[in-house]
Order: C-alpha cells, then sequence, then structure tokens
C-alpha cells in the first residue's frame, strides 16, 4: 500500500514537471546520464545561476578648478617728518587753591502747622413719625368704606457721628544760632593765553605695504567613480535528471533528521514527528526556492545542503508542492 501511494506521488510529480518544463521550453532528457544499479534519479528543474561582481561607474568626469590666491600683505613702521607749522593758541589754566571757613548761621523763626483732631460721639435723635391713615370702622346703613387719621408716637434713634476734638492750629518755633564749615576757591594765578611756534618733528606711522600680489591657479580636478555590485546569468534554466532518494531507504528517522533542519531553516513550523506529510513536502520545496537549489523533488543536493547524512542508495520521496520552472 505504501509503495503504490509513493509511486503514484512520483507519477503525478513527474507528470506535472514535465508539463511545467514543456510551458517554459525546456529541453527534457530522456533518460538519466551514467546511471547505476541501486541509484535513484529524478527529473528536476535547475534554476537559472547567476553570479554577482563588482565594477566601477563614472559618476562624474574629470575637469577643472581655477583656484584664487589672495594677496599678503605686511605691516612696518615709517619714520614721517612733520614739517614746522603756523603758531598755535595755548591756553593756560588759573591756578586756584580751596580753603575751609567756619562761618555761623543766625537763627531764625518759623510756623509750624499743628493740624485738628477728631473723635467720634454717640447721640440720641428724635425720630418724628407724623399722622397716618388707617382704615375705620363701618356704621350700620352706612355703605362704602371709612378712614381714620392716626397720630403715631415718636420714638429715638442712636447715630454716631464725628466731631473735632481739637480744632487746628499754629505756631511760630526759633531754630537756635550754629556754626557751618563752607570752601571757598581762591584764584591765586589767572588763565593765561600764549601763541607758541610748531616745530619740525618726526613721527613713527604704521604702513600697509603689498607683499605677494594675488593670483590664479588651474587645479585638474579627477574623475569620481563609484564600485556598484553587478549580476549575470551564468546559466540557463534547465530540466536534468539527479539523484535523489530512493523509497525503500526512506525511514522515519531521516524523516525526523529532515524536518529538524528545515526547522533550523525556518522553513518548516510544525511539529518534528518523523513522518512525510504536506506540510514538511512544501518546506522542502520552500528551502530550495530560497537557496536556488533544483526544484522537484528531495534530491542529494538538498540533503546535502541541510546537513542530513544519507548514505549510497537510499531513495527519492518527491516533494508533494507542485514544482514550476
Amino acid at each position: 500500500m505504501l509503495d503504490r501511494r509513493l509511486s503514484t506521488r512520483l507519477l503525478a510529480l513527474v507528470a506535472v514537471l514535465w508539463a511545467g518544463m514543456a510551458t517554459a521550453q525546456l529541453a527534457l532528457p530522456e533518460t538519466p546520464p551514467d546511471a547505476k544499479p541501486g541509484e535513484c534519479y529524478g527529473l528536476v528543474y535547475v534554476p537559472p545561476q547567476y553570479r554577482s561582481f563588482e565594477e566601477s561607474e563614472l559618476l562624474a568626469v574629470a575637469s577643472e578648478r581655477i583656484e584664487i590666491t589672495p594677496a599678503v600683505y605686511e605691516y612696518v613702521d615709517e619714520q614721517v617728518v612733520i614739517p614746522a607749522g603756523k603758531r598755535k593758541k595755548i591756553i593756560k589754566p588759573a591756578v586756584t587753591e580751596t580753603t575751609e571757613e567756619t562761618i555761623t548761621v543766625p537763627g531764625a523763626k518759623k510756623r509750624v502747622v499743628v493740624p485738628a483732631t477728631y473723635k467720634t460721639v454717640t447721640e440720641q435723635v428724635v425720630v418724628q413719625q407724623g399722622a397716618v391713615l388707617q382704615p375705620g370702622e363701618l356704621f350700620v346703613g352706612q355703605e362704602g368704606g371709612a378712614i381714620c387719621i392716626v397720630d403715631q408716637p415718636t420714638t429715638q434713634q442712636t447715630v454716631k457721628k464725628r466731631v473735632v476734638d481739637r480744632p487746628a492750629s499754629s505756631r511760630l518755633v526759633s531754630t537756635p544760632e550754629r556754626e557751618r564749615v563752607v570752601q571757598r576757591k581762591k584764584i591765586i594765578e589767572p588763565a593765561v593765553t600764549e601763541w607758541v611756534d610748531v616745530p619740525e618733528r618726526t613721527i613713527t606711522k604704521r604702513v600697509k605695504l603689498l607683499s605677494t600680489p594675488a593670483g590664479s591657479r588651474t587645479v585638474p580636478v579627477p574623475a569620481q567613480y563609484q564600485t556598484v555590485t553587478r549580476r549575470e546569468q551564468t546559466a540557463a534554466a534547465k530540466a536534468e535528471w539527479q539523484r535523489v532518494l530512493c523509497e525503500t531507504n526512506f525511514t522515519p528517522a531521516l524523516v525526523l533528521s529532515l524536518q529538524e533542519a528545515l526547522k533550523r531553516e525556518g522553513a518548516y513550523k510544525g511539529a518534528a514527528s518523523g513522518q512525510m506529510n504536506l506540510q514538511t513536502a512544501s518546506a522542502v520545496r520552500l528551502y530550495q526556492e530560497r537557496n536556488a537549489l533544483p526544484t522537484g523533488g528531495l534530491s542529494l543536493v538538498t540533503l546535502d545542503r541541510l546537513g542530513v547524512s544519507v548514505t549510497e542508495g537510499q531513495a527519492m520521496i518527491p516533494s508533494e508542492s507542485a514544482p514550476r520552472p
């Protein structure tokens, strides 16, 4: 029963692979080359092979630029002779001296105003109410109403008010005589204006001199390159016979090693049960596509890449996912 199921899957895989390769217009080899007894082969799809290489790419062509050299200056000290000039006016300030003197300030009188003071008092005030109108009594046979005028008694109310306690006043205050020290400035020599002749004189003057004039030169600018990585095809896609596992040696221990290896590579998410199922076959196909390996069956190349040890003569279980060119 197991052999029949495996043979059926193998035939279905080969049929699908054959249809895909025919669609991609790939040449299909008739038989495995140099096949030996005890070996198993599968017709697999080998994807195109590529190589990566680096080459230089021109970014900017060679050119020239003009470089300006600024002028250089230096400072030197020079002796400059100023000839005799016209007479000039010189004012000599006055010579003074300051002395201190004690003076007597006579006494004086001044008027000082004393403000008024106030206090709060309580007072009884009579409140006159006066006469008021009130409704009167009706007599027998009288129609309408009656009004009487009634006098209200007088009442008293306590109020507070502010009154002058002591009125404002003023008085003359005498200040006593006192002594005061003052400073007085005394001119000893008055200011003098003179006219003098200006003689010839020599002064030192800092002068800016040109040391090196400004200039320019042409500087070559080399071309600029960048290194880019390119990819080119080295071999076209093809269909070929490759060594695969023989189903006679396809043991649960081998499937268990395969599932654990696929799990390490992140291609298999299921449990490592040792049983070949659709999830394991799909993981094999995913790993082959990620690593540009031949697809269409569990080849010895795939097992070797996964690090699964297989002895000579072990056998093919085709991937359950349909191969595609």
